[in-house]
């Protein structure tokens, strides 16, 4: 029953995530950091930095709304694998640990965006 799943999934997305809190972490240790590519194999791993101010504002505010915006993980998902290719996979993972929807399912693709008000802007700064 896809109501169950759905209610389901969204008891899920409102418990604390341990690789979110990861990736908060990360970026607290590292204000200069958008985003911060966790290495599956214990390497190295990517700090991103958005080049442009509009970038970084829009990928900063997909981050607030992603845990509740599965079309916000999707978008999320578009930015990083265009700066990192070849590490869609890797993503792909570490977006769905972090906010329990895989970026390419089809909520995630066809879902709902809300508009960025001025409030979220400001906030941004």
């Amino acid at each position: 029953d896809s109501k169950k799943i759905n209610t389901a999934v969204e008891a899920a997305r409102q418990a604390p995530d341990p690789a979110l809190r990861k990736q908060d972490y990360l970026l607290s240790k590292n204000p200069s950091f958008d985003y911060v590519i966790v290495m599956p194999d214990g390497n190295k791993d990517f700090g991103v930095q958005m080049d442009h101010p509009m970038g970084k504002m829009m990928f900063n505010f997909l981050r607030q709304i992603a845990p509740n915006t599965p079309a916000a993980v999707y978008r999320m998902y578009g930015f990083l694998k265009s700066i990192h290719p070849g590490m869609e996979d890797i993503i792909r993972g570490q977006l769905m640990a972090e906010y329990g929807i895989d970026p390419l399912s089809d909520i995630a693709k066809n879902g709902q965006m809300p508009e960025m008000s001025k409030e979220d802007m400001r906030s941004m700064f």
